[in-house]
């Protein structure tokens, strides 16, 4: 059986008029192409009579069966609602009529028409299509959901890592030196036609890992400033036998390692914290644009061991060996079946209290995880902020600790982090520096308790969270004062590159992202 390759397929972009809203300034419905990104496929979304979505999708191996068009009833049988996923060029622009779906012929696409600019979709107020769309949506991504976690689709077989050659490029690829290994993979660093990358060789028993982090970073507009960004993948191999992921290298490291090196003025310290937080609101963010979808992502294992550190002070989100790609408005009838996962996913330290005590809501799971990255995102933000200079006005800047490591210790258990976080609901304590610190620094405390709230409903969203910040960048910096005679001042973050890899907590400084 036919899957999709690993070049660029073209599919035909189009949405219906009646699907409120546009495609940047467009006033109506225009049929174009639309370049896919390497191993993507297209869809199609009909009704009976005419056709609602077509474009991209982000799915791999069976997901895509067939290099033409050939729809099925969306949801129950006999429905409305069909749907296609192909791996043909432009093989969403004609519907293959068969019995099953009733078409009785081949259904053609829709005419290309005079459209406008294009840009992200916003859909409103569609009625009943809009409903459709939603609901096709959402089988397609329950679809690709299951099978990135290696559950079998309904009536199939189980899905392992899909099957993908080798890039020509990758024997090109040389290993170098090992940063970091963990249970599930080893970190090297490498060169890739000689320009340094950061290898994450998984171990043979790790691939439904190998092939949920690819999924992710295969997604459809996932390109961003803030989230790591990878170059290559190999499925199998002599040194990756769980397949490997090639990844750009951050040299300053894992942000538990840098913040272990350093200490930060007001600007360094606000520019890590804003990078991290716009990384998780494009993250939680949904894009759709050109033809292209790109879902909602919660990441669910946010550490300073999964965020790395750029060049210029800014971070990078990593790791997405956890992480979901949620259906349009996740919601109550999806829950149960992730149940066991969600619960039990995720650095301890970094657990919301909610996925600790077990009372996750979910009746609405997309929201609630997004809810849990934003309490992750809290302790983060307080790990950056307690090695600010700035903040610690008068006297030296504490050794860095991790979040709960003062109450806790280095190694916590899950039933302490939940009598502390959950039963007792206490959080990393606040200075009271923080406190009387002039504005902006003032409201530090008011984001950090509006972000780790105990009530998940009362918290902020990523993208609040990281308004905030903008407001807290924007405002004047807290004056630091002269530390006193005899203490040594310590490097900045304003200057990454300069970090001293034998001075504060040791160790190399890797990539991060090792369990």
């Amino acid at each position: 059986m036919g899957r999709p390759g690993p070049h660029n397929l073209t599919c035909v972009s189009y949405k219906h008029p009646s699907v409120r809203g546009a495609l940047g300034g467009a006033g109506g419905a225009a049929a174009g192409a639309v370049r896919c990104p390497p191993g993507q496929c297209c869809v199609g979304i009909w009704n009976r009579s005419q056709a609602l979505v077509q474009g991209c999708w982000g799915g791999r191996g069976d997901a895509c069966p067939s290099a033409t068009c050939a729809p099925s009833p969306a949801g129950h049988p006999g429905s409305s609602v069909l749907l296609c996923l192909c791996h043909g060029h432009l093989c969403n622009g004609n519907a293959t009529g068969t019995a099953a779906v009733g078409l009785g012929g081949t259904r053609q696409g829709p005419v290309p028409g005079q459209g406008g600019s294009v840009g992200t979709l916003w859909l409103w107020g569609a009625g009943p299509l809009l409903l459709i769309l939603f609901t096709c949506l959402g089988i397609l991504g329950l679809r690709r959901t299951r099978a990135r976690t290696g559950q079998p689709p309904r009536g199939g077989r189980r899905i392992g890592v899909p099957p993908e050659p080798p890039s020509p490029d990758l024997p090109a690829l040389h290993f170098l030196q090992v940063l970091q290994s963990g249970r599930f993979s080893a970190v090297w660093r490498g060169t890739l036609r000689q320009r340094p990358v950061a290898i994450k060789a998984f171990a043979a028993g790790a691939g439904r890992r190998f092939a949920a982090e690819r999924a992710v970073h295969a997604l459809p507009l996932m390109e961003h400033e803030n989230v790591a960004r990878l170059l290559d993948t190999r499925a199998a191999g002599p040194r990756a036998r769980g397949g490997l992921l090639v990844l750009q290298l951050y040299p300053a490291g894992s942000l538990r390692h840098f913040l272990g090196q350093h200490v930060g003025t007001w600007a360094g310290s606000v520019r890590l914290a804003l990078s991290l937080a716009r990384g998780l609101a494009f993250l939680h963010q949904e894009l759709w644009r050109d033809g292209l979808y790109k879902p909602s992502v919660v990441h669910r294992d946010l550490s300073s061991q999964n965020v790395l550190v750029r060049e210029d002070g800014t971070c990078a989100i990593g790791d997405f060996g956890l992480a979901l790609a949620l259906p349009p408005r996740a919601q109550d009838g999806t829950g149960a079946r992730h149940a066991v996962t969600i619960r039990k996913a995720g650095t301890q330290r970094y657990l919301a209290p909610e996925i600790l005590d077990e009372s996750l809501d979910l009746r609405a799971w997309g929201r609630a995880l997004r809810q849990a990255d934003v309490y992750a995102l809290s302790l983060l933000l307080w790990e950056i902020l307690s090695r600010c200079q700035a903040l610690s006005p008068g006297a030296p800047v504490p050794p860095f600790r991790l979040a709960y490591e003062a109450e806790l210790g280095s190694s916590p258990s899950g039933a302490q982090l939940r009598r502390l976080a959950a039963d007792e609901r206490r959080r990393p304590l606040i200075p009271p520096a923080w406190h009387r610190a002039p504005q902006p620094g003032g409201a530090l405390p008011e984001l950090l308790e509006d972000c780790w709230d105990p009530d998940p409903e009362a918290r902020l969203s990523a993208e609040r969270a990281l308004q905030r910040l903008q407001r807290l960048a924007a405002g004047p910096a807290p004056a630091p004062e002269d530390p006193g005679p005899g203490v040594a001042p310590r490097q900045v973050l304003e200057s990454p590159t300069m970090w001293n890899p034998g001075a504060g907590t040791g160790g190399h400084p890797g990539l991060g992202g090792l369990p």
